[in-house]
């Protein structure tokens, strides 16, 4: 059956010369560019907002940046080095105090090693922001305080001052603070080389470590330039410092001697306070500092045991590095609440603690 015709309304005529345009040559073509142009604009801004959350297309991913930002309770206050030098005493007087709080990590200690350990980084901000706001003593949160992540291992670890850069907000960079503590590095390693037998048997030595064993770890690590078993290299204190002042300001970074520490530690203890805005945050509690990771155990290596000439030969290795330590720290800026920094004792009569 014919179908009758439709009247021609100005507007139907209108709606027809639109679809002969649009489907006649050149304008088809004006209209597949323009629509190319427009997706290959979204999936290019697709991307880019893809990038920021995924933590940029080079340098490790940060899984859940922006999610784990807003969740967590970051820590402002990191005690980063270095190993035997003070730092658990230093830490236990903080978190005794009202202002400072602990983290939850795994075996109850102070350090979560979340910047030092790849595999650890690798599990994301939102992991390491679970260890934060745990302490009963800071619930409910105080404005004032402050939790710390004391992993002594982040000073001399390659790349965890750039792994923090990347994960921080941007607006909560400026508030963080960093607490250094340098020993003398022979007398450090010493202690060190305590520290790691008293956590594994030496073969055929069952309560007595031997000097031997101590002087061929640290002809290994010259052999090696301070590159074996965290070895001597954990004992150049400049270029650590200079890896962390690429990414922080100088006066963002206290750095203390052990030595004053040890000697003079209520003066110490007031310029941390100082340095973290909290200059009464040890009135009322009575704390003192203690020694607070000492592993008494039968046999412990005194410097006495050790071979001279293997004690000169480490104390040859670091000179020229104490010395850059000494100019770089003379340098403005610094925090107004650093002391001046006492060049260290001549390491082979000293004590190790």
């Amino acid at each position: 059956r014919e179908r009758p015709a439709r009247a021609q309304t100005p507007f139907r005529c209108a709606t027809q010369r639109c679809w002969k345009f649009l489907f006649s040559r050149g304008a088809t073509k004006l209209f597949w560019i323009r629509s190319g142009a427009a997706i290959l604009a979204a999936l290019f801004w697709i991307a880019q907002i893809q990038t920021v959350f995924k933590g940029g297309p080079s340098g490790e991913r940060q899984r859940g940046v922006a999610k784990g930002a807003r969740r967590g309770r970051w820590p402002t206050v990191f005690i980063i080095g270095s190993p035997k030098a003070g730092t658990t005493s230093l830490s236990d007087v903080m978190f005794a105090s009202h202002w400072f709080c602990r983290p939850r990590s795994n075996d109850g200690n102070k350090e979560v090693h979340w910047l030092n350990r790849k595999e650890v980084f690798e599990k994301g901000v939102e992991w390491y922001l679970a260890h934060f706001g745990h302490d009963p003593k800071c619930l409910p949160q105080d404005a004032y305080q402050r939790y710390v992540d004391a992993s002594p291992t982040y000073l001399h670890s390659p790349g965890a001052a750039a792994r923090l850069n990347a994960s921080i907000p941007p607006s909560l960079k400026p508030e963080l603070r960093f607490i250094v503590i340098l020993r003398e590095p022979v007398a450090r390693q010493l202690s060190w080389f305590n520290h790691l037998v008293g956590q594994r048997p030496v073969p055929g030595n069952d309560t007595k470590t031997s000097g031997r064993d101590f002087e061929q770890e640290v002809q290994l690590s010259l052999e090696r330039r301070g590159e074996n078993w965290g070895g001597l290299e954990s004992g150049r204190y400049a270029r650590q410092l200079e890896e962390w002042l690429a990414f922080f300001d100088r006066r963002q970074i206290l750095v203390l001697s052990f030595a004053s520490l040890t000697s003079d530690s209520s003066s110490t203890l007031r310029h941390v306070g100082e340095f973290l805005g909290v200059s009464d945050w040890r009135e009322g509690g009575g704390h003192a500092l203690v020694h607070s990771n000492e592993q008494p155990r039968p046999g412990k290596l005194e410097p006495r045991d050790v071979d001279p000439q293997v004690c000169a030969d480490m104390a040859r290795f670091f000179a020229a590095e104490n010395t850059r330590l000494y100019t770089l720290l003379a340098q403005p800026p610094r925090p107004p609440s650093e002391p001046p920094f006492e060049p260290f004792l001549p390491p082979c009569p000293s004590r190790v603690y």
